[in-house]
């Protein structure tokens, strides 16, 4: 595994500890798993920003709406068949704001993977002529995964990949609590 994705999990771990909402105590990091770092999941996309980027309302676990902006498509080949994601911006200012948005569901979801699907994030920086890198071995599980009583985006249907995507955060083994901390 790079030191840059063993960095970021073992910050992940570290945030989860220190955010008081977070769902995840010291005793269920261990429940925390992942796929091997695969480099057929690193990948660079072919970004098609939108002319018009319409604000769109998504659906949440909770029942209630996010906000979000579409701004562009993700083209890429994975398992030689050519696939799309959507990206999305948040409305909100703040943590976040200054990366793109990837809910998704692959064919791993409630079998690998935890079954309301995965997310990434990716800085808007690292988007250069038209190109923009995907790497899967990023993505992560939303507290919902461990935890009832939060809002987390239902990934749209046009973000449904029709391929099994063995990479990120597999499904949570702990125990699923009911509500959250706050």
């Amino acid at each position: 595994m790079d030191n840059k994705l063993k960095e970021y999990r073992a910050q992940t771990a570290k945030d989860h500890l220190a955010d008081s909402r977070s769902p995840i105590t010291k005793k269920d990091i261990r429940h925390l798993h992942y796929f091997v770092p695969s480099e057929k999941h690193s990948l660079m996309a072919d970004f098609a920003e939108f002319e018009k980027k319409d604000t769109v309302s998504i659906p949440t676990s909770s029942g209630k709406q996010k906000l979000f902006i579409r701004y562009g498509l993700l083209n890429f080949t994975l398992e030689g068949r050519a696939h799309t994601l959507t990206a999305y911006l948040s409305t909100r200012i703040g943590p976040g704001s200054d990366h793109f948005f990837i809910p998704f569901y692959d064919e791993t979801n409630g079998v690998e993977t935890y079954g309301g699907g995965r997310f990434m994030d990716i800085d808007h920086s690292l988007l250069k002529e038209g190109k923009l890198p995907l790497d899967f071995n990023y993505a992560y599980n939303p507290w919902c995964a461990y935890s009832s009583g939060f809002n987390c985006p239902i990934p749209p249907e046009e973000n449904r990949l029709k391929v099994s995507i063995r990479a990120g955060e597999k499904a949570y083994t702990g125990k699923h609590r009911k509500g959250s901390k706050s």
